[in-house]
């Protein structure tokens, strides 16, 4: 079975069938863009009258992983090569009528390359492996000594290949180990002398029972949210590839138990390549601790969920202006604080509705507007959870010394800085412009060290304290320069 990756676009010929209708097959052609989108241009239609299509086709789609459908309507295919295809969340998208030619287009939001299966929830691997981006460079780690090397060197040419399993973890409670595997391969030569290096890491996954497609894309979600959080630079899954085997399905219809998923993403280039020493959390301080923080990850995923998305979309692309950096990282922090530390101001909310909150509602005057009284009403409503300044405050404040005073400087003054600025971006009313808005030449900096607060907190929900992001930081070159001057 031919190599299937994100980041390369192919197409495939063959003939494609309704699992409810194998008897109408139809031949046409399957394109994957580059961003894993999903294109089937058939040369007839799947449904017997492609003016109404049956009931049992509209079948509501559920939720899925990746912001996508993993769930019926499927369509199932076969290349002339002779590998198998599903398709998951087919939607049509366009059929042309003329003369005797009746041709139809679908879209679909998934594929599995290797397999039939006609049941999106029926079990369907106990096995995964997945390669993610800067995952090699983490680990930092070659599998060849200076014997191997000498002995190269001295014949005329060699190529020897090494794997090594690094790591085997147990995740928690969640079912299933992690394993860090390295393949490594060199190629050396007397003349010219040269030695050339390919290796990678790969990440192996082995659940203690059969899982269904969508539970294998949301534990691969979080493990690539994982690793963002931990190296600190976007870090997207390349490839997935899930072992089938034939008795896990109950078509039987397989032609290969090594199977390719798709999916389509905001499919982005691969960021620069980083050394490990700019990485946030090295793989020698996760080591065999490994297991036991995506345990926590996993476990605060949906806790986490609105914060992370809202700081990922800063690696998106890196296009974000300094102004719109501070936004996005200003909300993510308030809903993270929220989130971790709740934060009213009086902690009882009964309290606060009977003795604040009713009496300030009555006090509005009768002629405030209808509209107007409800926008007083919905403030008043949330006037008692703390604000952006009080929260960034006592966040700072929480803070070791050396790394507030380096990092973020006047605590209080840093708090008021980013609060006065997120207000004039959000409304940008000149009159009620506050003392302390960053200056645009100054915004860059300080969207920076919103960052690396808010990752500061990311890791301490899963056991990294503080001072191993400081450190990283301090010593690095790259990110030092938020350290050069702590005013705001």
């Amino acid at each position: 079975m031919a190599e299937r990756r994100l980041g390369s676009a192919f197409e495939l010929k063959g003939r494609w069938w309704l699992p409810e209708a194998s008897d109408n097959k139809v031949t046409g052609t399957l394109q994957v863009g580059e961003s894993g989108d999903l294109k089937l241009d058939l040369d007839g239609t799947l449904e017997r009258h492609f003016a109404s299509v049956p009931t049992h086709r509209n079948i509501k789609r559920p939720e899925g992983e990746f912001g996508r459908t993993f769930g019926p309507p499927l369509i199932l295919g076969q290349a002339h090569s002779g590998q198998c295809i599903t398709l998951y969340g087919v939607q049509s998208a366009s059929t042309n009528v003329g003369g005797a030619m009746t041709t139809a287009i679908y879209s679909a939001t998934g594929s599995l390359f290797g397999v039939i299966s006609d049941d999106a929830e029926e079990p369907l691997s106990s096995y995964c492996a997945l390669q993610l981006d800067h995952l090699t460079e983490w680990v930092d780690r070659r599998l060849i000594s200076f014997d191997q090397l000498d002995n190269g060197l001295r014949s005329e040419m060699i190529v020897k290949a090494f794997n090594e399993n690094i790591l085997t973890e147990k995740v928690g409670s969640h079912g299933f180990d992690i394993k860090l595997r390295v393949a490594t391969a060199y190629e050396s030569s007397r003349s010219p002398a040269t030695i050339k290096f390919r290796s990678h890491v790969q990440i192996e996954l082995e659940a203690e029972s059969t899982w269904k497609l969508e539970k294998w894309l949301e534990v691969c979600r979080e493990i690539s949210r994982f690793f963002t959080t931990i190296i600190g630079a976007s870090v997207q899954i390349r490839q997935i590839h899930l072992i089938v085997k034939p008795e896990n399905l109950a078509t039987r219809e397989i032609d290969k138990t090594i199977c390719s998923l798709i999916w389509p993403q905001e499919f982005r280039e691969r960021s620069r390549e980083m050394l490990s020493s700019e990485m946030l959390v090295p793989f020698t301080e996760v080591g065999s601790k490994l297991g036991d923080c995506l345990s926590a990850w996993i476990e605060n995923s949906k806790k986490l969920q609105s914060a992370y998305e809202l700081f990922e979309s800063i690696f998106i692309g890196g296009k974000q202006t300094p102004s719109t950096a501070i936004l996005t990282l200003s909300q993510a922090f308030e809903v993270l604080h929220r989130e971790e530390d709740g934060g009213n101001y009086v902690a009882d909310e009964d309290e606060y509705i009977t003795e604040i909150y009713t009496p300030l509602v009555a006090s509005i005057p009768a002629t405030v507007a209808s509209d107007h009284r409800e926008a007083i009403k919905n403030k008043l409503k949330f006037a008692n959870a703390y604000s952006l300044r009080k929260r960034l405050t006592k966040a700072l404040q929480s803070l070791d010394p050396e790394i507030q005073k380096s990092l973020f400087g006047d605590a209080k003054r840093f708090a008021q800085s980013i609060t006065d600025t997120r207000n004039y971006l959000t409304h940008r009313d000149e009159g009620s412009k506050g003392e302390f808005v960053i200056a645009d030449e100054h915004r860059m900096l300080a969207a920076e060290r919103m960052r690396y607060l808010l990752q500061m907190l990311l890791l301490k929900t899963i056991g990294f304290a503080p001072s191993t992001v400081f450190e990283r930081i301090k010593n690095n070159y790259r990110r030092a320069w938020v350290l050069a001057t702590c005013e705001t």
